[in-house]
C-alpha cells in the first residue's frame, strides 16, 4: 500500500482484512472504505461499501454514524428495508434547531480540501478594503435604512430563521431588507454609509412566500458562509468575476512583495488595485498580511483562483447543508442554483455532499452542534 497508495484493489483487499481482524481494528476498515467510496465512481458499487460502512458503525453502536450513512444510502436510494426503516425512525420530523455554535475549530471540518487557506488569509485581509471600492450608499441600492429589519425580534419566519441562522454560524451579521414585490432570493446589496461598509441582504419574493423552514435555512446558511471575511471577495457585488479576483490576489501580494512581476496583460489592473490596496489597508491588517504572503512564498508559492473560488462554493454548500440538516432538501436546491464560472458544477456539489456526509469532519460538527440522534 506504501509504494502504491492509489490502488484500488488493495484497498479493498486491506478493508476485508481489517474487517475479519475483528472490532479492534474495524477503525482502520471504516478508514478504508471511506477511501473506496471516495475513489469509487458508480453509485452502485459506492452503495455497496456504504452498507458495509453502516454495518461496521452499528457493531461498534455508533448510531448516529450509523443513521448519517443510512441516510446517505437512502438519498442514493440504496437501503434495504431495515436501512430504509432505521432511517426513517430517526429522521427529524421538523426543522432541528442546534444546541451550540460553530467555533472557529469547527469551522475546518467544514472548509472544503481544495479551499487554499493561505489564498483564503490573504483575501481576508484585503475584503473590507476591496468592498469598499465598490460599494454604493442606500439609497443607490433602491434601500432605506429605515426599513431594514430588526432580526433580533421580527416575528416573520425568515427573519427568525435568519437570526437563528447566523447566531450558530458566527459570522458578521449584514443588515436585513425585504423585497416581496421583487423576484429572487437573497442578494447581497454591497452598501456603506459615509466610510463605513454596511453590507445588507435583500430577500425577495421566492423566500417570502410559504418555503418550508429547512429551505430557508440551506439558502441563508449558503449565503450566510459568504460574509466571513475570508469568503467575503466571492460576492459578485465585491468582485464581479473569477479574472478580477485574480488581480485582487496579485495586489495583495505586490502590496507587501513590492518586486513581483506579474503578465504585461494584467499589469495596470493590478497597479490600480494595488493603489487601492496602499490607501485602504490598515497597518494592523498590513502586518497580518505580510505574515500570510510571506508563508505564501515559503510554500510553493502558486495560486490556482478558480479551484479556490469553487471550493469556497463547495464550503458554502456544506454549511447549508449541515444547518437545513437533511441531504434530500440541500440536493434539491443544489440543482436549482445557476452555474457560472467559480461556482461548482451541482453534480459536484452534490457528490461532495454525499462523501461530507459520512466523514469524520462531519460526525464531529454534528456532534458539537448538537444534531446527533436520539438527544432530545
Amino acid at each position: 500500500m506504501q509504494l502504491d497508495p492509489d490502488a484500488t484493489p488493495r484497498h479493498q483487499i486491506l478493508a476485508e482484512l481489517y474487517q475479519l481482524s475483528g472490532p479492534e481494528s474495524y477503525d482502520k476498515a471504516v478508514n478504508e472504505y471511506r477511501h473506496l467510496i471516495k475513489v469509487t465512481q458508480d453509485f452502485g458499487q459506492m452503495a455497496v461499501y456504504m452498507k458495509t460502512l453502516r454495518g461496521l458503525f452499528m457493531a461498534m453502536q455508533q448510531y448516529d454514524r450509523a443513521w448519517c450513512v443510512g441516510a446517505a444510502m437512502a438519498f442514493l436510494r440504496k437501503a434495504d428495508a431495515e436501512e430504509q426503516q432505521f432511517f426513517e425512525q430517526y429522521k427529524p420530523k421538523g426543522f432541528v434547531r442546534a444546541k451550540a455554535r460553530l467555533t472557529e475549530d469547527q469551522w475546518k471540518n467544514i472548509y472544503h480540501a481544495d479551499e487554499d487557506r493561505v489564498v483564503s488569509h490573504i483575501f481576508a485581509t484585503v475584503s473590507q478594503a476591496v468592498a469598499g471600492a465598490r460599494a454604493k450608499e442606500h439609497k443607490d441600492w433602491g434601500l432605506k435604512r429605515k426599513d431594514r429589519r430588526d432580526v433580533a425580534t421580527d416575528q416573520l419566519l425568515f427573519s427568525k430563521v435568519f437570526n437563528y441562522v447566523n447566531q450558530v454560524l458566527g459570522v458578521p451579521q449584514p443588515e436585513l431588507y425585504l423585497r416581496p414585490e421583487s423576484p429572487g432570493e437573497l442578494d447581497l446589496a454591497n452598501a456603506r454609509e459615509k466610510a463605513h461598509l454596511i453590507p445588507s441582504f435583500v430577500v425577495g419574493s421566492s423566500l417570502l412566500q410559504g418555503r418550508p423552514e429547512k429551505d430557508l435555512a440551506y439558502v441563508v446558511g449558503k449565503r450566510l458562509t459568504f460574509m466571513r471575511p475570508d469568503h467575503f471577495v466571492r460576492w459578485p457585488t465585491v468582485v464581479p468575476t473569477v479574472a478580477e479576483l485574480k488581480v485582487v490576489f496579485l495586489a495583495a501580494l505586490k502590496l507587501v512583495h513590492p518586486k513581483l512581476e506579474v503578465k504585461a496583460d494584467v499589469q495596470q489592473p493590478v497597479g490600480q488595485y494595488l493603489d487601492l490596496l496602499k490607501r485602504t489597508v490598515p497597518p494592523q491588517a498590513l502586518e497580518q498580511l505580510g505574515a500570510v504572503v510571506q508563508r505564501f512564498v515559503a510554500g510553493k508559492g502558486e495560486a490556482d483562483i478558480h479551484k479556490w473560488s469553487n471550493a469556497v462554493d463547495m464550503t458554502a454548500t456544506r454549511a447549508g447543508f449541515l444547518i437545513c440538516n437533511d441531504l434530500d432538501v440541500a440536493a434539491r436546491l443544489v440543482q436549482s442554483e445557476p452555474v457560472s464560472i467559480g461556482v461548482a458544477d451541482p453534480k459536484d456539489k452534490i457528490r461532495d455532499l454525499l462523501l461530507w456526509s459520512i466523514s469524520e469532519e462531519y460526525f464531529l460538527v454534528r456532534e458539537h452542534l448538537g444534531l446527533v440522534i436520539g438527544q432530545g
